[in-house]
């Protein structure tokens, strides 16, 4: 590429995660993305199915952890190599993701959810996969979640032991942890695999990991380069450091993503939030839509089931633009429960009186805080790191 057609060239980022999986499942090709091709995706593929030809060559289990930057691609890397490696099945415990996707894939044996995939193998149902993929791995389930003696990913090794050689992929996130009984990380996983042979497989410490029969540190594990948009790596840091109450750090962030043209925002109107956002995407198939906090009340949130409706309302917000839910109409919120896993081209995230900024510090509503969990600040904090990481092109905040 000359110089010349690189300054005339336009920044492409990659599809949405919706718009991959069509692509990935219709066998159809990914529009040439500049980020993409830079990004090392096909390694880390060619380590994953590298490893699997070793566990069914000597019948051996491995764990493999895939990590990466924020808007990296991981449940991108989940999907391909789903439909990549035979025997493979993609499982995720956010309800929602698993909705959205099925009804955009048409199938339900591509993307299953995995307490329905739990309730199999409870029942002695056959499955035959031996390759299982676990996205959002950090936030498994203990064993009081599970209320048994196994959390999941007790249950996960326990099927892949089952099968004369398995792998299990961990995509690992940071930071998302939204319910309770999510609060132990990736420990569970060591846990897990106490007493049966698995090796891991991972970029993370080896230390994290002395139940492991081998362990491999592998740097090819992970996702280097933000898919998302150009400045998502950027943003993050911005989150990172609105989230702490750091001003500091935060205006030369945002001075640098004002000069690359994101789009970040604060305003007093919910309504003149929505005509700028309206106006931004005129003429555009591309999706906008409210975000707020599961515990604000000031606006409508979408429902997660309406006996009437054809399809379910939290499916409709992102697939149906016929729906009154659908995200464009900008009538319901979707809440970090409706969107975690799934992002819009620009969110308008209307703030809710759960979390305020008052004398330098972060004030937390007792009503809002999950009282059930180990730390609920840090959960109420992580319900809006979602909430604000939903946006491709940018992030539009108003105070309700």
């Amino acid at each position: 590429m000359t110089p010349e057609e690189f300054l005339q060239g336009v920044y492409q980022p990659l599809p949405s995660i919706i718009e991959s999986a069509r692509h990935i499942f219709h066998n159809e090709p990914l529009k040439e993305i500049r980020n993409f091709k830079s990004s090392n995706f096909d390694e880390v593929i060619h380590n994953v199915h590298a490893i699997i030809q070793q566990a069914q060559q000597t019948n051996s289990h491995h764990l493999i952890l895939i990590s990466g930057v924020p808007g990296a691609g991981k449940t991108f890397v989940g999907l391909t190599l789903a439909y990549e490696s035979p025997s493979a099945v993609y499982l995720s415990g956010n309800a929602p993701l698993v909705d959205v996707l099925q009804d955009a894939l048409q199938t339900t044996t591509f993307v299953q959810a995995l307490r329905n995939y739990k309730d199999d193998f409870k029942n002695d149902l056959p499955l035959n996969e031996h390759v299982l993929i676990f996205d959002e791995a950090q936030r498994a389930w203990d064993a009081v979640k599970m209320k048994g003696p196994f959390s999941e990913p007790d249950v996960m090794i326990q099927i892949a032991k089952l099968k004369p050689w398995s792998v299990v992929i961990g995509l690992i996130g940071e930071g998302q942890e939204i319910h309770t009984g999510e609060e132990q990380g990736i420990r569970l996983w060591n846990d897990a695999i106490a007493g049966q042979n698995f090796t891991v497989h991972a970029k993370h410490n080896q230390e994290a990991f002395p139940n492991a029969l081998e362990y491999y540190e592998n740097a090819h594990l992970h996702l280097n380069t933000s898919l998302r948009t150009h400045n998502a790596l950027q943003y993050f840091k911005w989150v990172e450091a609105f989230l702490e109450g750091d001003i500091a750090t935060n205006r030369p962030i945002e001075q640098h993503l004002q000069k690359e043209r994101f789009i970040l925002k604060r305003m007093t109107s919910l309504g003149e939030a929505k005509h700028y956002v309206r106006g931004v995407y005129q003429d555009s198939n591309k999706t906008y839509g409210l975000v707020t906090s599961s515990k604000n009340r000031a606006v409508q949130q979408v429902p997660f089931s309406q006996p009437r409706d054809r399809i379910k309302p939290h499916v409709a917000y992102y697939n149906d633009p016929s729906s009154q839910y659908y995200c464009r109409n900008l009538q319901y919120a979707a809440t970090e429960f409706h969107s975690q896993g799934l992002e819009l081209d620009m969110t308008i995230v209307v703030w809710g009186n759960d979390l305020t900024w008052r004398q330098n510090d972060w004030q937390f509503n007792q009503y809002a805080l999950n009282r059930q969990a180990e730390n609920p600040i840090q959960m109420k904090l992580n319900a809006y790191r979602v909430l604000l990481t939903r946006g491709r092109d940018g992030v539009i905040i108003v105070k309700s």
